[in-house]
């Protein structure tokens, strides 16, 4: 199994865990997650990882696109502190 899975499974086991317990403590849970959007945000990014690996790995693109893909991978970090301050 690759690294980057090992990674996703436990946020993967704790998104069903949130779902779980709101669930049963709030039959209303789904507008509960739609409200928080940030919750919502971590769908595409679990699904979005290893299918985004994949393509840079096939396309090469990181290589011919060196400049972009740093400043792409800054902006990214500086979007994820902020989110950790949220």
């Amino acid at each position: 199994m690759e690294p980057i899975y090992l990674l996703t499974i436990p946020y993967i086991a704790l998104w069903f865990w949130c779902i779980k317990e709101t669930y049963i403590s709030n039959p209303e849970w789904l507008d509960y997650f739609l409200a928080h959007k940030p919750f919502a945000l971590l769908i595409p990014y679990i699904i979005g990882q290893p299918l985004f690996r994949k393509f840079v790995q096939a396309t090469n693109v990181y290589e011919r696109n060196k400049d972009a893909c740093k400043k792409i991978m800054a902006a990214y970090n500086i979007a994820m502190s902020v989110f950790s301050f949220y």
